[in-house]
């Protein structure tokens, strides 16, 4: 799943302005589940092919960062 960016939102009622857009953006990779024991499906991949994907993005020179 890639989550598109869209606009701003407004700033909450009495706090800090947010920051302008500097057109700088950000794709998202999210994934369900991973197993190596149930079949893949929608929202399931084998371990094996998640690590190919990370490395595919990883030989294209992309950035990757791990979220806990």
């Amino acid at each position: 799943m890639i989550a598109v960016p869209g606009e701003l939102p407004a700033p909450p009622a009495g706090g800090a302005p947010l920051p302008e857009d500097d057109g700088s953006r950000v794709t998202v990779l999210g994934y369900h589940e991973f197993s190596d024991t149930q079949p893949p499906s929608e929202m399931r991949i084998r371990t094996a092919t998640f690590r190919k994907q990370m490395e595919a993005l990883k030989n294209l020179g992309l950035p990757v960062i791990s979220l806990p």
